[in-house]
């Protein structure tokens, strides 16, 4: 009879528990506790990970169906917020001082276009032009020695822009003159006023050379012209050179045209 019961009890189907019989159960996983989210019912193998038909799926396992109404972390978005705010105060904030601060007032050239002790025009639109319709620059000369030599090419007698005369081997200035078209004012090649042509010499700019590679001049301020007559104005007296700072635009009369 014995043998005939077990026999009857292996052959027949396992039904499954009621509903409401068994439970979910969230533990720690320690000697004896059963495994999170396993389910434990009467008549079921004890941390069996395979839930009846009528366990609760999806959402909470303690709860049910998942809550859709809590809001998600909102720290992800915030922090990426603020990342494209920053960027964009930082170039904001880029531009407005590279607009407000004004660009350098130099003349740049390279130190291979210049021949040694032979002046070269650079051209400045802003300082305007002459009645001729020649536009006033800067003769910028380059010594063997690399010290930069550079004059205004208006003529601070006439208000003419000064031509370079290069002269010849055997000629009274070999080594050329400054010309003022409109007057009898001759200037040697470092700008002096040659035999009286003139009260004042021309003016001058600083000029460097940086690494034998960029020849620069400075054009915001003016060195004034020596004088040489006692009577002469708009001039570096003997005690010492004078200085104007130049307009964003056009000259001032002082270093041109004099009553």
């Amino acid at each position: 009879m014995e043998a005939l019961r077990r026999s009857y009890e292996a052959a027949a189907p396992r039904r499954k528990p009621p509903a409401g019989s068994g439970k979910w159960i969230r533990a720690r996983a320690s000697a004896g506790a059963t495994i999170p989210g396993m389910w434990e019912a009467p008549g079921r193998d004890r941390g069996s990970s395979e839930p009846p038909g009528d366990a609760p799926t999806g959402g909470d396992a303690l709860g049910g169906a998942p809550d859709s109404s809590r809001p998600a972390n909102p720290w992800p978005r915030l922090l990426a917020f603020a990342a494209v705010v920053g960027i964009v105060v930082v170039l904001t904030g880029t531009c407005l001082v590279s607009y407000a601060r004004p660009p350098e007032r130099e003349l740049r050239a390279s130190f291979a276009e210049f021949s040694i002790a032979v002046p070269k025009f650079l051209p400045v639109t802003t300082f305007g032009a002459d009645a001729g319709g020649r536009t006033f620059g800067a003769w910028v000369t380059v010594n063997a020695d690399g010290r930069v030599f550079a004059v205004l090419s208006r003529s601070p007698e006439t208000g003419c822009h000064v031509r370079w005369d290069g002269g010849a081997p055997g000629a009274a200035l070999p080594d050329g003159q400054f010309i003022d078209p409109c007057g009898p004012a001759r200037y040697g090649a470092n700008g002096a006023a040659l035999n009286n042509t003139a009260p004042r010499d021309l003016h001058t700019f600083p000029g460097r050379v940086e690494g034998r590679r960029d020849v620069i001049v400075p054009i915001a301020t003016l060195i004034l012209g020596a004088c040489r007559t006692d009577g002469a104005t708009g001039c570096s007296k003997t005690t010492g050179a004078e200085t104007r700072a130049l307009p964003q635009t056009g000259l001032p009369p002082e270093v041109g045209r004099q009553p």
